[in-house]
Parts: C-alpha cells; sequence; structure tokens
C-alpha cells in the first residue's frame, strides 16, 4: 500500500469531481442495461465504496460501466422486456450471481488467467463496444423509439428518417457539441455535470416532454432498500451462464484499467486481491438493488491523474450520491432521453483508440491477432458482444499455452 500521508481537502475535491463524472454516468449505463435510472445511481453508492476499501489500487474507480450494462441488458433480452419487473428482478439476480462467481475465483487464485487473457482481448470488446453502443445510441439522439433487436440498425434508422423528432436532435446533438468543446477547452471543468443540469434545465423551461420528446420522468426518492434479489431455481438456471460471462466480462475489463494504471510501478498488484474486491463490491450491489459494475477506466483515469491514494474521494462520492437519492430526484424527472444517448457516445468516444490496436500487435503479433478476432467476432454477433469475448478469451488461452510449451528444439536436445 501507498504509505504517503493523505491529504484529506484535495481527497474531497476529487470526490466531488468523482461525483460530477460518476451521477451522469450511472444514469446512462441504467439505460443500456434496460432497468429504470435509479438502479444505474444505486450501482454508483455502495458497490465504489466497497471496492475502494478492500481493493489494493486507490486510483481503481469501480461502478456501473457501459460495457458491462450494455452486456447484461442484450443477455438478458430473451428472458423478459427491458424495464419490466420480471427484467430488473433478473438484473438484480445476476448482479447477485456476478458477485459470487468473481469472489469464488479471486479465493480460488484464478485471478492469474485472467491477467494473461485481459489485455488483447479487452482491446478488441472495448472498441467493438464502442462502435455498437455509437450505432445504438442513435435513435435516442434522433427522438426515435427503440429499434426491433431483430431489424439491422442502420436499415431501421434509414426507414425512420421521415419520423426524426428535431427538437430531440437539437437538444441531444447540442448537449453532445457542448460536451466535445468543454473536454477540449476546459477538461478540468466536469463537463457532464453542466451539459447535464444545462440540457435539464431546457427541459424544464420548454416543457421538452409536451413537444413530444422523450424525458425520464418519475425516479423513486430514498435510498434503496437491503435484500436479496428474489431467487428461483427456473431463474438461476436460465442467468447463470449469462451471470458467468458477466463476471468474466467485468474481470476483464477491472483487470484491464487496473493495468494500464500500474504501467511502469515496480509495485505488485494482487490479481486475486482485486477480484475479491471487485466480487464483494457486486455482492453489495446485489443488495442493494444495482446493476453490476467493474473498474471503470474514465473514472479512475481521473483519480490516477490526482493521484489519489485513499478510499476518501469514493467515500465523498458515496454521500454526494446519497444526497441526491434522498432530495434531488424530482429535479431528474425532467432530463431529457436524449442527453442521455449524448452521453453514451461520449462514453464510447473515449473507448475508441484504434492506436491501441497497433500497440498490441506490436507489442506481440498474437495480442494483435487476438484483440482483432475479438473486435471482429463481436461486431459480427452484436449486440451479443459476449460471444466475441468469448471467442477473443479462448484464442488467447491456446496462443498463450503454445507460447508458454517448450520449443521443438529445447525438446529433442533433452
Amino acid at each position: 500500500m501507498n504509505s504517503r500521508p493523505v491529504d484529506f481537502h484535495p481527497e474531497v475535491v476529487h470526490g466531488l469531481r468523482l461525483a460530477t463524472l460518476m451521477l451522469p454516468q450511472a444514469m446512462a449505463c441504467a439505460l443500456l442495461a434496460g432497468v429504470p435510472l435509479a438502479h444505474g445511481l444505486y450501482a454508483a453508492l455502495l458497490p465504489p465504496l466497497v471496492a475502494a476499501l478492500t481493493s489494493a489500487v486507490s486510483p481503481l474507480s469501480t461502478g456501473p460501466v457501459a460495457m458491462l450494462s450494455l452486456l447484461t441488458g442484450t443477455l438478458l433480452l430473451p428472458y423478459a422486456p427491458p424495464f419490466s419487473e420480471p427484467f430488473v428482478a433478473l438484473v438484480l439476480l445476476v448482479t447477485l450471481l456476478t458477485g459470487t462467481i468473481q469472489l469464488l475465483l479471486g479465493l480460488l487464485r484464478c485471478g492469474v488467467m485472467v491477467n494473461v487473457l485481459v489485455h488483447p482481448v479487452m482491446i478488441g470488446a472495448i472498441h467493438a463496444a464502442a462502435i455498437y453502443m455509437a450505432a445504438t445510441q442513435m435513435p435516442r439522439l434522433l427522438g426515435l423509439p427503440s429499434p426491433d433487436p431483430q431489424i439491422h440498425l442502420l436499415a431501421w434508422i434509414n426507414g425512420m428518417t421521415p419520423q426524426i423528432h428535431w427538437p430531440s436532435l437539437a437538444l441531444g446533438g447540442s448537449a453532445l457539441a457542448l460536451m466535445l468543446l468543454l473536454k477540449w477547452r476546459r477538461p478540468r471543468w466536469p463537463h457532464l455535470l453542466l451539459v447535464t443540469t444545462g440540457a435539464t434545465l431546457v427541459s424544464w423551461l420548454t416543457d421538452f416532454a409536451t413537444l413530444g420528446g422523450q424525458v425520464v420522468g418519475q425516479v423513486p426518492a430514498g435510498l434503496p432498500s437491503m435484500a436479496l434479489p428474489a431467487l428461483s431455481t427456473q431463474d438461476l438456471a436460465g442467468v447463470l451462464g449469462c451471470a458467468a460471462i458477466i463476471a468474466l466480462a467485468g474481470s476483464l475489463q477491472t483487470s484491464s484499467v487496473v493495468r494500464t494504471m500500474s504501467a511502469g510501478s515496480p509495485r505488485h498488484i494482487d490479481p486475486n486481491r482485486e477480484m475479491i474486491a471487485q466480487g464483494l463490491a457486486n455482492l453489495a450491489g446485489a443488495l442493494t438493488q444495482a446493476l453490476p459494475a467493474a473498474g471503470s477506466f474514465s473514472r479512475s483515469a481521473l483519480l490516477s491523474r490526482a493521484q489519489v491514494n485513499s478510499p476518501i474521494p469514493a467515500l465523498v462520492a458515496a454521500l454526494v450520491l446519497t444526497a441526491t437519492l434522498l432530495w434531488l430526484t424530482p429535479l431528474l424527472q425532467y432530463l431529457p432521453i436524449p442527453l442521455l444517448g449524448a452521453i453514451v457516445l461520449m462514453m464510447a468516444r473515449e473507448f475508441f483508440q484504434p492506436v491501441a490496436l497497433w500497440h498490441a500487435w506490436r507489442l506481440h503479433p498474437h495480442d494483435g491477432v487476438v484483440a482483432l478476432v475479438t473486435l471482429c467476432t463481436a461486431l459480427w454477433y452484436a449486440p451479443h458482444l459476449e460471444i466475441g469475448i468469448l471467442y477473443g478469451a479462448a484464442l488467447a488461452a491456446v496462443l498463450a499455452g503454445f507460447r508458454a510449451m517448450p520449443s521443438l528444439h529445447g525438446l529433442t536436445r533433452s
């Protein structure tokens, strides 16, 4: 652990900055997962705090993340309609199973295996998720209803073009442009919070809903009740495979974040401890009706740049989220859906770094092949990105085995 003394005041400021980033992202992740916004906010409450207290990597920020939310929504789509009560119940059950699987893997010391597979698989998966997220948010930005999963997205948008809701396009497009401008010109400003506040104010002043625009609507006030998700043998058997995939994907993403932040550092990071921390965070999330959580690239980068070395920012962010849930939820009902689509597009933009594919290839051709295979198969099977992750993980394991085998020359000499 880092023994540098903690300067309390800057840590509080970093916690406030973390909250301004986490709050809009949590709501956008709920939209991606197909659950009411409250469950995204719940995922930003207790899981980040539990992970911060149990992880050895202080700048790691755990909570709702776009790729995991997208996977959760698509994997459970065959079992119930999104945003319905049965669907939400299945999501909470998956959070419980995800935490249990991650905790068991960590206790069984399987974290090293994840580290072997993590880097090239996550490069491909993240780029596939970025491309798919960007494509799926276009209908929300255009003020169109959600597309039928059975219809090709581009063909669907072409057929729906005459029905574009221009106020939604104006609001969502303006929000996206302003976020890009602020991130470019004022990178230290809380651009997501500023734009979210401004767009919500515009929605309220113009009565955006009466113009035909989509808004979030009523968000339940108060903290989540503490209870285990409902368990049934039928549901358990149906979603256990989904939970295993989400647990693997979440562990891969978290390991990738940790690996990125610890690059060049001489300190050894125990992957088993980090997996246990993620498992405990998701178990805490299951008790508080939260989405599955994992390490976030953007929020962890914020804390890493600030050289955070304590859980104080996570505690401050949790207090801000608590205050929001207790007293500020009436303001969220005016939040325009096109704004959430713009936030997801911003998250997708941050994921999309094509130079990472070239770096993977330069590190080792096998890594480049794994990243490219993961990217292509994930997009081919979209929205089922998990198939690409499984293909990539299997290929990475096979190639790692070949690299570990002694050469034929060495065998003949022995």
